[in-house]
């Protein structure tokens, strides 16, 4: 991260001694010293340095277009993103190798290859007979299933991405207060350490999601009850020290943590019988992916289905973009996309082992109103089973594993300012932005990606397909 006036005069430096080559080649100029007018005015402008924020930098490079910044209140690029996915424990991906921030299909497979020495093989595939390079399934790097690289490496492949496209210089830290939109132009407002104002022929917002979901129980201050997902409250000492743990959630995430806890105390000495409760309103519902892969399918995957014989674009998208009512596409996601869910390599492999082992025991029911603390400074949880019966829980440290909330990202501050004065339509059902195909909100300069763009793509608008998707939108027509 550098300062504005710095990554603007890096911006103007790199596009004025363009030679016909992209920021991926050769070396480009150091920032100059001297600070910049923030007049400047540039090609792009993206509001978030999240997971779509960077993936569609990269594919501005790759399209030539070099005249943009990245606007985030981090001090480093993904840091929400790898602040809350270290928290849970996460050890792979959800998703396959071919989803990640480059632009090339295999990048992330190639990277791996050329990074950690791992042996390539060549397998034919189809009629076509087009090779695709792969890793060695039993390598660490990927999980035996579906290619799912780890964490690590993925996070290696993440910071690869920023550092071949120079996008750390192009960000610029501080918190975007206001966006003025005009026929020809939008400003933008940051505030923070040095306030600027920007000024972008077109800008994106990726807002990631909304504040973590808190039980009524839980109140945001009361810093008993530390979110996952709360980069802000994200526990460490308290759990390493706990001898019994209750994990509030059902999903992914929660399964995750427990995991990452029984794993590393099974490997220590210390707490060796450390008990983590799983609380849930649910039994495990098991599922690869939180969405149908059909809904995945970008454009590329498209055109690569129908030049093999396939049906090309899914049903599943065909019947979402016919829908005109905005609730029934509503309905559609709360349908598609399934919270809560365990993959089985998660399920079969390690929580079982865990349940059966008696270091996990999986609770089904709601907490109540009435979380006690006892004498020994433990915490009481109180929890009515399915069945009507009430027990209590007793517990060294607590944590919430309770996902997203449902409301659009930066709905009270950015997004409702910005649909007031510019008199911008959200959806009268849930609160989300109206956009066209090419996900422009009802202004010709002005796009959305991420959760804001979901009833326009669909179920899978907030993962990383997602971004692929919302990438070929925006910048389809660009160059």
């Amino acid at each position: 991260m550098i300062s504005l006036g710095q990554s603007l005069m890096h911006v103007l430096l790199l596009t004025a001694n363009r030679d016909g080559s992209t920021a991926t080649r050769g070396r480009l100029p150091k920032p100059a010293s001297s600070s910049m007018s923030s007049s400047q005015t540039l090609d792009w402008l993206i509001v978030g340095g999240g997971l779509h924020g960077v993936h569609i930098s990269a594919q501005l490079i790759a399209k030539g277009i070099e005249n943009f910044v990245i606007v985030d209140d981090e001090s480093e690029l993904l840091f929400k993103w790898k602040r809350r996915t270290e928290a849970t424990g996460m050890k792979y991906m959800r998703s396959s190798a071919t989803f990640h921030l480059d632009v090339e299909k295999e990048a992330l497979t190639q990277f791996a290859a050329n990074q950690h020495g791992t042996q390539n093989q060549r397998n034919v595939r189809g009629k076509s007979k087009k090779k695709k390079l792969k890793v060695k399934s039993n390598s660490d790097l990927f999980a035996s299933d579906y290619d799912r690289p780890s964490l690590e490496l993925f996070n290696q492949h993440c910071d690869h991405v920023i550092k071949k496209y120079h996008l750390d210089q192009r960000h610029i830290t501080g918190t975007v207060e206001s966006v003025d939109l005009a026929d020809d132009m939008v400003t933008v407002t940051v505030g923070g350490t040095d306030p600027q104002t920007l000024q972008s022929k077109h800008v994106v917002l990726a807002l990631g999601s909304d504040h973590p979901s808190l039980p009524s129980w839980a109140h945001k201050d009361d810093n008993s009850f530390p979110h996952l997902l709360d980069t802000e409250s994200i526990p460490h000492d308290d759990v390493a020290s706990a001898t019994t743990v209750a994990i509030v959630g059902g999903g992914i995430s929660a399964v995750h943590k427990a995991l990452d806890i029984v794993n590393s105390k099974k490997a220590s000495t210390l707490n060796d019988q450390t008990m983590v409760h799983l609380i849930s309103r649910h039994d495990i519902y098991e599922q690869q992916f939180d969405t149908h892969q059909e809904w995945m399918m970008d454009q590329d995957a498209v055109q690569r289905s129908l030049k093999t014989g396939g049906i090309g674009l899914p049903q599943r998208q065909l019947d979402f973009r016919q829908l005109e009512s905005y609730s029934e596409r509503r309905k559609v996601i709360q349908q598609e996309r399934r919270a809560g869910t365990v993959p089985a390599s998660l399920s079969r492999k390690g929580l079982q082992d865990a349940i059966l082992s008696q270091r996990v025991k999986w609770h089904v029911g709601d907490i109540t109103n009435k979380v006690m603390p006892t004498q020994d400074q433990k915490t009481c949880l109180q929890l009515a089973t399915k069945g009507g019966n009430m027990k209590n829980i007793v517990v060294d440290q607590v944590l919430l594993a309770t996902g997203f909330g449902t409301k659009p990202p930066c709905s009270e501050t950015i997004l409702s300012a910005l649909a007031d004065s510019a008199n911008l339509p959200l959806s009268p059902h849930c609160g989300y932005p109206i956009v066209d195909s090419k996900l422009r909100w009802s202004h010709p300069r002005l796009f959305v990606t991420g959760a804001l763009a979901e009833l326009e793509l669909g179920p899978s608008a907030r993962n990383l397909a997602g971004a692929r998707m919302a990438a070929e939108r925006i910048l389809g027509d660009h160059q």
